[in-house]
């Protein structure tokens, strides 16, 4: 049985996708790995690569398929894969020198569902951009303090991206965990909502795995009506998970917060390429209009956002993010 499965969506990576095939296999020489990549219809050079570099390390696999998006990909990596971890890493990102290598006592020994590491951020001009720990060193989790981890799922980002995680196969095999093909945004969030609900225990290790490129103009570049429903979804997923986790009423809060948090991004970005009438009738959703006017929000920033939600002050909403008075976490 392999030890891990990399599952790598590839689509139009051709800049990237040696650099981050070599990041894995140079560093790794144990024949317990595979590298499940799947070409989601690119139409420059990227498979060409991969077949390529396939000719000199037999753990590549590479399966084609027409454009379906990254989800189907990755469910498609999942359906082949046969490691007893998977470890989701994106075309255009890269793993730390000898990480991996360093991770594989704690797989081979460690009885542990779930194995969380570190990751950096870095920006195309390779400037590193900084990262605190998700907890502190060899923290573990387990079925008495697991509401922890879910506290943290429902009502913040830290946990949201699939990369530097290493999931039980078993586990999603067994409870047929998939990703939601309709969800554009947040997939990973409701794939990782679904996964923590079944995953007994897990540890987390302070180690930078993971090089994750950070680029904060794609939201802008690749923004779309659409992102308004899959915030809806993800945001019904939390409120789902809540009562499935059985979480109190200030989860809820948080959890709501954060949604108008991603709101308030979303219409910041919204102004500067679709219409008022458009976006008006976006926050007339019954589910926006709600968490809009019921909301108790804290902090001053928050209160503001709320505010200009309310009275729909896009002009403000404007000058302010130019000026850079008003921030958000990126997801």
């Amino acid at each position: 049985m392999k030890l891990i499965s990399v599952v790598i969506p590839l689509y139009n990576s051709e800049e990237y996708i040696s650099e981050c095939v070599h990041s894995i296999i140079d560093n790794y020489k144990y024949d317990d790995l595979e590298i499940i990549i799947v070409n989601d219809g690119s139409t420059d050079k990227s498979a060409d690569i991969v077949r390529s570099l396939m000719d000199n390390d037999k753990r590549i696999v590479l399966i084609n398929q027409a454009n379906k998006g990254p989800s189907v990909a990755r469910n498609r990596g999942l359906a082949e894969a046969e490691g007893k971890y998977i470890l989701f890493v994106d075309s255009d990102d890269s793993l730390v020198n000898e990480a991996l290598t360093h991770c594989r006592d704690l797989l081979v020994v460690g009885d542990y569902d779930t194995v969380i590491m570190n990751s950096k951020r870095y920006t195309k001009d390779n400037k590193v951009l900084s990262n605190k720990p998700l907890f502190e060193d060899v923290y573990t989790y387990n079925e008495q303090n697991k509401k922890d981890i879910y506290k943290r799922l429902v009502s913040t980002g830290d946990l949201n991206a699939l990369h530097a995680k290493f999931y039980s196969n078993k586990i999603i095999k067994e409870k047929n965990i998939r990703f939601n093909k309709d969800i554009i945004i947040g997939e990973d969030r409701v794939f990782n909502l679904d996964y923590f609900y079944f995953s007994r225990n897990g540890i987390y290790n302070d180690l930078y795995l993971y090089n994750y490129r950070y680029n904060p103009a794609s939201l802008t570049k690749t923004f779309g009506m659409s992102k308004f429903i899959d915030l809806k979804k993800t945001h019904n997923a939390r409120m789902m998970y809540i009562e499935r986790y059985d979480l109190d009423e200030d989860a809820k809060n948080q959890a709501n917060i954060y949604t108008i948090n991603s709101l308030f991004q979303l219409v910041s970005t919204a102004i500067n390429s679709a219409s008022i009438k458009d976006i008006n009738k976006e926050l007339d959703d019954p589910l926006f209009t709600a968490l809009i006017n019921d909301s108790e929000v804290r902090g001053i920033k928050n209160r503001f956002k709320l505010f200009i939600l309310r009275k729909r002050l896009y002009k403000l909403m404007r000058l302010l993010i130019k000026v850079k008075v008003i921030k958000w976490k990126s997801k």
